[in-house]
């Protein structure tokens, strides 16, 4: 169970911060709610209840380990991470890469980002794929910057000096 000021990630929002632990009367009963404020999205708060947090995907920030293989996907040169699904129709693999954005999991995340930034260098994106690609960096800036502690900044620092 989280408590007050600890940071989450909410697979759909990205990284929040959990403001209290509440008990609201809903449906004929009392449940117990993660109120939950997003400092890096456009979301004021989000209430998680406490008993489907798992369900929701709701974790803990990732430790220092996760962020190197993160960094390191995000600087392969050998196309190791490349490539996710490029043979598809475009739905397809749009669809591919939203489910794993959506999924919560930073390395997921950062292999649709590299990929994604690969191609924008081949070719402009097109909105689809502009709008996931920010929505995959958003995430990992604001996971580096909870994990390591740093400001969003010196998060922004680190990813853009990975990415070349």
């Amino acid at each position: 169970m989280f408590k007050e000021n600890d940071a989450v990630v909410h697979p759909a929002h990205g990284v929040g911060v959990i403001r209290e632990v509440k008990k609201e009367f809903i449906s004929g009963r009392d449940t117990l709610y993660y109120v939950i404020e997003f400092p890096l999205n456009e979301i004021d708060k989000v209430l998680v209840p406490v008993d489907n947090a798992d369900n929701v995907g709701l974790r803990g920030i990732v430790g220092e380990s996760v962020i190197q293989k993160v960094l390191k996907i995000i600087t392969d040169t050998e196309g190791q991470y490349l490539k996710l699904v490029e043979d598809e129709s475009f739905h397809k693999r749009h669809k591919e890469y939203v489910d794993r954005v959506q999924s919560g999991d930073i390395i997921q995340v950062a292999k649709v980002f590299k990929t994604l930034l690969e191609r924008s260098r081949e070719k402009d994106l097109g909105l689809k794929e502009k709008f996931l690609m920010e929505r995959a960096e958003k995430m990992l800036l604001g996971e580096l910057a909870f994990a390591r502690k740093i400001s969003l900044d010196n998060a922004r620092e680190i990813l853009i000096s990975s990415k070349f």
